[in-house]
């Protein structure tokens, strides 16, 4: 019987230089097309190092996985850098066996990427996230808004000050 092997398809690279990121809290590991990882801080300025960094390499497209909402300021540096951010769901990356550093993370996501197998999540517009920021905030104020006045209540009460059997509301024109 002769050895004839077929040979196995490799999958093509769409995208030499495509990065992803790690994200952490307090650092960023880079990897572009799964070579060795770079690793950034989270500052202000290192965030801008790590634009400057992609865009000198070429990277027109870099992936992150949506964590918390550490990926919140590199994606936005990067998508004023007029970089395409991916980012993806972080289950459909970390359920394969290897990969269990940080630094092994980012040239997984790097090489997933480059062979185009990262499906992207939706991520609105910057003036649509602004708008959501907006409304996030005045709906906690008003949450705690409700909570102080009770707080005022009780406190008026604990002084046995009996202000609500006097005034309806607290905090309309009387109170």
């Amino acid at each position: 019987m002769p050895n004839d092997k077929t040979p196995t398809p490799s999958l093509p690279v769409l995208d030499p230089t495509a990065a992803a990121i790690d994200i952490g809290s307090e650092q960023l590991h880079v990897s572009i097309a799964g070579g060795p990882p770079k690793v950034f801080g989270t500052t202000t300025g290192q965030l801008y190092a790590l634009r400057d960094y992609l865009v000198i390499q070429g990277v027109k497209s870099v992936a992150m996985e949506a964590t918390g909402i550490y990926w919140l300021c590199p994606y936005e540096v990067l998508e004023q850098a007029k970089l395409e951010v991916v980012v993806v769901n972080g289950k459909y990356v970390k359920n394969l066996p290897g990969r269990k550093t940080d630094m092994s993370d980012s040239q997984w996501q790097a090489t997933l990427h480059a062979h185009g197998l990262l499906k992207p999540g939706f991520v609105p517009p910057e003036h649509i996230r602004r708008l959501q920021d907006y409304l996030r905030l005045r709906s906690d104020h008003i949450v705690m808004a409700g909570s102080h006045e009770q707080h005022m209540q009780k406190a008026l009460e604990r002084m046995n000050l009996k202000i609500h059997d006097v005034i309806s509301d607290l905090t309309g024109t009387s109170g």
